[in-house]
């Protein structure tokens, strides 16, 4: 489930819907101020997005500066949570050497958002998500999780979003294992092992 911060004021408007351009253009207006929270990879997505289509405004709250994965070679600083290839060559184009003329970035401070968001009628959260509950377990349950193997509990096992595996890179960086074809090479280094 994305992570919503829940400020009161703009409508929110889907992470699923501003990813897709096509679904955005039908639900967004000319006159509109759009606040987007966020800068990684989605958020990034999200401001490209609106920039192409008719907004009076975008407004990025950030928590850090833009990250851009670096090629080592044989692996990525930043793999996971840093950009890459189109969305970063756009985000360095148009966030850092040529701003968008109607995209804003203001820090997340409580004194940005609280004096920005309200010229805002619609609002992005594009900041992480967050596991469903499964029923019958407890959340301390499911927080517990082994990140290496995925084992939440005796014959219970957990992969995806939801029970990424945390990799640490070569220059000691931790980060989670989020992707498509990064659980499916989990899946097929865990599986055998749940198997047994």
């Amino acid at each position: 489930i994305p992570i919503q911060l829940g400020y009161e004021g703009p409508q929110i408007l889907s992470l699923e819907t501003a990813l897709n351009k096509e679904k955005l253009r039908t639900v967004v207006r000319p006159e509109e101020t759009i606040a987007v929270f966020g800068s990684s990879h989605s958020g990034v997505l999200v401001m490209k997005n609106l920039s192409e289509l008719p907004v009076k405004k975008v407004i990025n709250f950030y928590k850090s500066p833009l990250r851009y994965a670096i090629n080592m070679g044989d692996w990525f600083i930043h793999d996971h949570t840093g950009l890459k290839e189109s969305t970063a060559d756009w985000a360095k184009e148009h966030l850092e050497k040529n701003r968008v003329s109607n995209l804003e970035r203001l820090e997340y401070t409580k004194e940005n958002v609280h004096q920005t968001l309200l010229e805002c009628s619609q609002v992005v959260y594009a900041i992480g998500f967050q596991r469903s509950s499964i029923p019958g377990l407890l959340p301390e349950v499911l927080s517990g999780y082994d990140k290496k193997t995925g084992i939440i509990k005796q014959n219970l096992f957990g992969i995806g979003i939801a029970f990424p595996e945390e990799k640490v890179y070569p220059n000691n960086d931790v980060e989670f294992n989020v992707g498509i074809f990064d659980f499916l090479c989990y899946a097929q280094k865990v599986v055998p092992l749940w198997l047994k």
